[in-house]
């Protein structure tokens, strides 16, 4: 079941995507080809409306695999649903030099920032991206419960169709198939027909790989009449026309389309109409006239009521051409009637198909502008720190530099150990991507991570570390946003939290997050708060600073890969712009401290480090 769960919630997104989008743009050009269809029916010949109802049919298979990009005249958010790539192995001088360029990811996070200082603010109980998760997860299932019911019917349908052709009697007579054979030639048809009979069977087409029209015994009987010959022809012109395939293909459009309004008033007109090229099929190749034609419909029409309303046959087994209204249209010698699309006709129709066929992605400024030169991002903060574990110094400085793109995007990229980081956030709390690099030793492959949080579900990507993972989906706690009190890394995600809380003395923001449970295969969720308790001098290797003092207190307790527990306490101590000066971390205890800072130079100490002796 949660494989199942996983599987839809990675679909559903590229479902609703797909099909939305096409949704709409085939009910705009399905109703415009009705209206038009509609307008010129009395005047032009009904092969012409045919073919613009046959291409609003079109354009419900065509939209979602076809795209014309056009801008929109509103602002569309940003969409970027596309798995990032592992951030290649760098060495380490590079890493420090420049951050690795990911695009952001959607993010249904709310920002903090700015927020009244009002105590403790409790998490939505049901979050914006968990709500849309959730919808997406149950549209997609009752999309595909539709779908199947309606294969499941159209099968059933197929299987009743072949047991009542075998019921059937084929025609041997040599009266009827000198007839048959004769009508084939009027009406142009090459392709062999078998003819089968029986008791109450309305005349119908069917076959699409062996065409077979069906007669009644009384119309069989009748076979030398002009009104039965009317009759023949018809279904005939069904076979010329291949109106089965047609029929096939709206059957197989229902699939999808079952929920749609436009696409069952298409399917319905194309019907009808179908029945007036066929009658002027038959009428333009004078088979019959117009009298006779109606006499031989009556006649049909008495076998009629007892049929099976099978979809997969055109006709009068359907019952779904008004009779009435057929006969006024075949006995008015005002409509103009062709047996075949005349080339202006086929024109319209292939210049309205080129137009309207492609389908439309709207796209907002930001991707329009994705060909033009990108401005440089901001580096607003550049530097090393000095890391202490467990009373010993770590040898390696580590260098942490954050970027602030035109769009706000804050992409926080580190190393410590000779491993690589690298955080991404597009908007408010909420860490979009998360990476790590490790190289193994004497050219070993080493180990990668990625984890992408969108829509409230986390996409795991690893290498080297455990089973390997390929977009992994793992829900995210309700409400809950990635910790930045994890690892024994630069803390990136401190570093993008920090500044868009924005804390002033006296605040204090209580936040729901997660991390990896102990088992390193889930996500474990719990509850910290961080207080602002003022400024404070704070001396690290870089210098004295006046520093803003935080504490962070860890108020419930998770088993996570460091074992949180509540009443763990770890102390920030930032600048006005957001540089993190120091870190200390009790429970182990373990401490960061700025070592050098590069950016921004406005950022001076209050008292400069002392300069080292020079040797005597």
């Amino acid at each position: 079941m949660d494989t199942l769960i996983a599987w839809m919630d990675a679909a559903a997104p590229v479902w609703a995507d797909l099909v939305g989008r096409a949704a709409w743009q085939s009910a705009i050009v399905g109703l415009l080809l009705l209206a038009l269809s509609a307008a010129v029916r009395r005047k032009c010949p009904a092969v012409l409306c045919y073919a613009l109802l046959l291409v609003a049919l079109l354009k419900f298979a065509v939209p979602t695999l076809i795209s014309i990009e056009m801008t929109p005249m509103w602002d569309a958010p940003p969409a970027s649903d596309q798995p990032v790539a592992l951030a290649p192995i760098q060495e380490p001088a590079a890493q420090a030099a420049s951050a690795v360029a990911v695009g952001p990811n959607k993010s249904s996070t709310p920002t903090l920032a700015g927020v009244a200082p009002t105590g403790p603010a409790p998490a939505p109980a049901t979050p914006p991206g968990s709500q849309r998760t959730l919808l997406l997860r149950v549209l997609f299932a009752a999309h595909l419960i539709g779908a199947a019911t309606v294969l499941a019917w159209t099968a059933f349908s197929a299987w009743r169709l072949a047991r009542e052709a075998r019921r059937l009697m084929p025609v041997s007579d040599p009266t009827i198939l000198a007839v048959v054979d004769q009508l084939r030639q009027q009406l142009g048809l090459a392709r062999p027909v078998r003819v089968l009979v029986g008791d109450d069977a309305p005349p119908a087409a069917f076959g699409l790989f062996r065409p077979t029209v069906r007669l009644s015994t009384r119309l069989a009987d009748e076979i030398d009449t002009p009104q039965a010959q009317a009759i023949l022809a018809h279904e005939l012109a069904h076979h010329r026309r291949r109106d089965l395939w047609t029929i096939a293909l709206e059957n197989a459009l229902l699939a999808v389309w079952w929920f749609h309004p436009v696409y069952w008033a298409v399917v319905y007109q194309l019907r009808r109409v179908r029945e007036d090229c066929c009658d002027d099929v038959v009428l333009a190749s004078q088979i019959a006239d117009g009298e006779r034609y109606c006499e031989g419909l009556l006649q049909a029409a008495a076998t009629a009521g007892a049929a099976s309303r099978l979809r997969l046959t055109p006709g009068h087994a359907n019952a779904l051409h008004p009779l009435g209204a057929r006969m006024r249209r075949i006995m008015d010698q005002t409509l103009r009637r062709r047996a075949r699309l005349s080339f202006a006709g086929a024109l319209t129709a292939a210049i309205l198909a080129a137009c309207s066929l492609p389908g439309w992605r709207l796209v907002d400024a930001q991707e329009e502008a994705m060909d033009a030169p990108v401005p440089a991002a901001e580096v607003v903060f550049s530097g090393a720190y000095k890391h202490f574990s467990r009373g010993g110094e770590l040898p390696e400085p580590a260098p942490v530099r954050v970027e602030r793109g035109a769009d706000g995007t804050l992409t926080v990229s580190g190393e410590l150990r000779g491993a690589q980081y690298e955080a991404v956030s597009h908007a408010g709390l909420a860490t979009d991507t998360y990476s790590i690099v490790q190289p193994g030793a004497e050219g070993a492959e080493g180990y990668r991570t990625l984890l992408e949080m969108t829509d409230g579900v986390v996409r795991v990507t690893r290498r080297g570390v455990r089973e390997d993972l390929d977009a992994k989906p793992l829900t995210t706690p309700a409400g809950a946003v990635f910790d930045p009190n994890t690892r024994p890394d630069p803390y990136l995600v401190a570093q993008i939290m920090l500044r868009r809380l924005d804390l002033k003395t006296g605040d204090e923001r209580t936040l729901e997050v997660y991390d990896w449970d102990n088992s390193g295969e889930a996500l474990a969720a719990y509850t910290i708060a961080f207080r602002h308790l003022g400024k404070t001098s704070i001396t690290v290797p870089a210098g004295t600073f006046e520093a803003n003092h935080i504490i962070l207190e860890q108020k419930t307790s998770a088993d996570t890969w460091f074992k949180k527990r509540a009443g763990h306490l770890t102390e920030f101590w930032t600048l006005d712009d957001g540089v993190i000066v120091r870190i200390l971390r009790h429970r182990e205890p373990y401490d960061l401290q700025l070592l050098r800072m590069d950016a921004p130079a406005s950022a001076d100490p209050a008292t400069a480090p002392p300069e080292p002796e020079a040797d005597a």
